[in-house]
């Protein structure tokens, strides 16, 4: 077995195994939060996957409003299409004419609000609060060069000398044909419930083998099968501390491309890149780990970094200096200078 480790597929097979045992981990470990967070244990999976929508349709519906008044209704068309969402909406404005929507023709709406924009918002918000025509708290406040406005939302409609203000009506249908939020999360909710006994030991298991094959790498690194000697990697000449920074450099660049895409690629193409992201995240520190234990065994984990020989330079210089003046000092007698100095001293205090 450990002859087999070894070897360069040992090798690649144990860096596989460890790679995605690790995310498989960190999985369970975030599948195990959202379990016991959202109550999956006492709650049937209908009324978990009614909660979590009611609370995306929410935040879908204010963000229809808020993108109509500050960017206008062709952007909202854009974005809320039928085949961008599953959500149906119908968005008209204080006239009652329908400004844009993506449903066929007369639903059964689950939702209806009304948003209204205000300027001035730290007086009129306070006002409209005490008279009940909204809720203070759910207000946005926008500042623009015309000044500051805020986007507060009722369930009441709003009287006629309110405008401007918009009503938009929601309801999400049976079926989810589009890969989006809500797609999504009606497959976390049902995975999520049918794992919520079996995330505990599945946790542990791929622990156990993260560290397991990460054991064996670590042991394996620098070494061959039925080889004596140690032998470094391709990159044991480059210094640790310029590599560890082009590995962040890469993470930060791939964190970025990998979140670019987030409403042009669709909610599940978006967590595939954080997926990819992440295992990626997740092989380069394996990576950096592999090449720190093959320094460790060459003992110049320290000495082959940029800061260490800056340092040691440094060192270098301050001992030459030093060095210089203690033969200075030892070729002239500082006594003289120094009772010199002292009655100097002693007479500038009996002057002042």
């Amino acid at each position: 077995m450990r002859r087999s480790i070894l070897s360069l597929p040992g090798k690649v097979i144990a860096f596989l195994v460890c790679l995605f045992s690790a995310l498989a981990l960190i999985a369970c470990v975030y599948g195990a939060s959202f379990i016991a967070g959202e109550g999956v244990y006492s709650k049937t999976e209908q009324v978990l996957v009614e909660a979590e929508t009611a609370g995306q349709m929410q935040s879908d519906i204010y963000g229809i409003a808020e993108q109509y008044f500050w960017q206008g209704e062709e952007k909202v068309a854009q974005e809320w299409a039928a085949d961008r969402t599953n959500l149906r909406y119908q968005l008209t404005d204080e006239n009652g004419r329908v400004v844009c929507t993506n449903a066929k023709g007369s639903e059964k709406w689950t939702e209806t609000v009304y948003f209204l924009l205000r300027e001035d918002a730290a007086d009129d918000a306070a006002d409209k609060a005490a008279d009940g025509a909204f809720d203070a708290k759910s207000a946005t406040v926008i500042a623009d060069a015309a000044g500051s406005y805020y986007l507060a939302q009722t369930a009441v409609q709003p009287d006629a000398a309110d405008a401007p203000w918009c009503c938009v009506k929601a309801y999400l249908p049976t079926e989810l044909t589009v890969p989006d939020r809500y797609a999504f999360i009606q497959k976390a909710v049902h995975l999520a419930y049918a794992l919520r006994y079996a995330v505990y030991p599945l946790a542990l298991l791929f622990f156990l083998l993260a560290v397991a094959s990460f054991v064996a790498l670590m042991w394996a690194s620098g070494r061959r099968r039925d080889e004596e000697g140690f032998f470094p990697g391709p990159l044991s000449g480059l210094p640790f501390d310029l590599l560890l920074a082009a590995a962040c450099g890469l993470l930060v660049v791939a964190g970025r491309l990998a979140g670019a895409y987030y409403y042009s690629g669709g909610y599940f193409v978006y967590l595939a890149q954080r997926g990819l992201w992440l295992l990626l995240a997740l092989a380069i520190v394996l990576g950096l780990a592999m090449a720190a234990a093959c320094r460790v065994k060459q003992n110049d984990l320290l000495q082959n970094t940029v800061i260490w020989r800056l340092l040691r330079g440094c060192g270098r210089l301050l001992r030459r200096l030093g060095q210089g003046i203690g033969a200075m000092f030892g070729e002239f007698s500082v006594w003289p200078i120094v009772l010199l100095l002292a009655v100097v001293s002693l007479i500038e205090f009996l002057g002042i």
